[in-house]
């Protein structure tokens, strides 16, 4: 607030050499305070938030990975009643084969035979392929859901 001495003025130990206005420099030590403070709050409240959107992207992952195992699940058992249906299939057109008389039928039915045989190769490697999916879609929806 005031200055007591000048340059060169000798001074001793004691002398009181200036005076501080207290109030103001208690002001500016409430002002930083509350800055300080409020800079803790919105730190609080972003942490706060991000916590939030960490948590909701953990739980849409695992969604997604639930619905993954699920069409995983669903591709596998449609593959197995593919195979199970050709299996009817060609168990009855073997037995039609078997009891045709007539050899053009009997080509026929054996040209059928051949081309549900081939069908059934296929849906066994789809069947192979859905079930890795399933087993990678189950491995990855555990790993989450713990």
């Amino acid at each position: 607030k005031t200055v007591n001495v000048q340059v060169g003025d000798v001074v001793k130990e004691g002398d009181v050499i200036a005076t501080l206005d207290k109030d103001s420099i208690q002001k500016q030590i409430d002002v930083l305070e509350k800055s300080l403070s409020n800079a803790a709050a919105l730190k609080q409240n972003e942490s706060n938030q991000n916590q939030r959107t960490l948590e909701r992207a953990r739980e849409d992952q695992k969604n997604q990975l639930a619905q993954a195992n699920d069409s995983a699940e669903a591709a596998y058992t449609a593959a197995q009643n593919t195979i199970n249906s050709l299996n009817n299939q060609i168990k009855s057109v073997s037995d039609q084969v078997n009891a045709a008389s007539d050899e053009d039928i009997k080509a026929a039915l054996q040209e059928k035979l051949s081309d549900l045989q081939d069908q059934l190769s296929s849906a066994k490697n789809d069947l192979t392929s859905a079930d890795s999916a399933r087993k990678e879609a189950k491995n990855n929806y555990t790993s989450v859901k713990s």
